[in-house]
């Protein structure tokens, strides 16, 4: 019998703390969360790597990585780590401004392969005390892992709705802090899989890996999609808060700026020719203030069930001449 079921393979990453200051009206600065989820159907993986492997190779009689002679004299040094945050290396910007376009022609085409959602969590608006204990490290990732396990539900199903049934086989996550938190390895599964009649999982357990494919922790396959969420986090980031003025990684949000800009102004927009409805989400919670509600109640329920939203400014447009965006649409 036929398997009716969408198989999925999620890669995770995160970017926690991000202080964005309220300059405009004078108040406290705010401190935001973000969680980043590349969602790739598992009969699709294969194709998606060597579309990155291949987008590395910046030679220009080359259009593929495996066939790359190795006396390329950038071969080697295009076979490193992409992080968003250590683009100062002129090797490691190609391949990342590489990637980007690779999103870019993707959307463009009307490919269905690329598929990520990103979630920012406004802190000041929540009251951490009630997310467990005062130790502030333990606290903070069990404020993460609730809206991890928020992120998943939301992405898969929203991306892949139509589905009869979701199977989620594998979440790989960068290897950091949350591999020693006594919940976060299992329990965002374990409480979908209790909780959701549609949305499974093979993997009982998150998978931490390195996301550098060349150190022992890392995986000569699965780091590759490790670092491009990062990379699409990194830009989303950086255009919401302009906290990294670097040319490098100010050149690399602007570049991936324009589909962005539309992501977050116009989700529902299917006609967009960068084609990212009901395959790129970003939202953002909560819309007002959790604090003072209790836990439970009918308010906190009517409140939180409705505070989702994606319209925010992109501070980086502040910073940069508005000639350089073409008209959105």
């Amino acid at each position: 019998m036929k398997d009716e079921a969408t198989h999925l393979t999620l890669y995770c990453d995160e970017s926690t703390s991000i202080k964005l200051e309220d300059d405009m009206l004078g108040g406290a600065p705010s401190y935001w969360d973000y969680v980043g989820i590349l969602v790739v159907p598992t009969e699709r993986s294969e194709q998606l790597l060597q579309e990155l492997l291949d987008a590395r190779c910046l030679n220009p009689d080359n259009s593929t990585w495996d066939a790359c002679p190795q006396r390329c004299r950038h071969h080697d040094h295009n076979n490193t780590e992409i992080h968003y945050t250590a683009t100062d290396n002129t090797h490691k910007y190609k391949v990342a401004c590489s990637w980007i376009d690779l999103l870019l022609r993707h959307n463009r085409r009307n490919g269905r392969l690329i598929y990520f959602y990103i979630l920012g969590i406004d802190r000041s608006k929540l009251d951490t005390s009630r997310f467990g204990p005062r130790d502030q490290q333990n606290r903070d990732l069990t404020v993460y892992n609730r809206f991890f396990r928020t992120a998943i539900l939301r992405s898969a199903k929203w991306f892949f709705y139509s589905s009869p049934r979701i199977v989620v086989d594998t979440v790989y996550h960068d290897s950091g802090p949350g591999e020693d938190h006594a919940f976060f390895g299992w329990h965002s599964i374990y409480r979908i899989g209790q909780d959701d009649e549609k949305l499974s999982f093979v993997d009982s357990e998150i998978q931490f890996i390195d996301s550098d494919h060349r150190q022992p922790g890392g995986s000569p396959v699965h780091s590759h999609f490790i670092q491009f969420i990062d990379l699409v986090l990194g830009c989303t980031v950086n255009c919401l808060h302009y906290t990294a003025h670097n040319a490098n990684k100010t050149a690399l949000a602007l570049r991936a700026r324009p589909l962005l800009h539309r992501i977050i102004h116009n989700p529902d927009n299917w006609r967009s020719r960068y084609n990212y409805y009901k395959r790129q989400k970003i939202e953002f919670f909560p819309r007002e203030s959790l604090a003072g509600l209790a836990e439970g109640s009918l308010e906190y329920k009517t409140v939180q069930t409705n505070n989702f939203y994606t319209e925010r400014e992109l501070r980086i447009d502040r910073r940069t001449q508005p000639t350089l965006f073409s008209p959105e649409g």
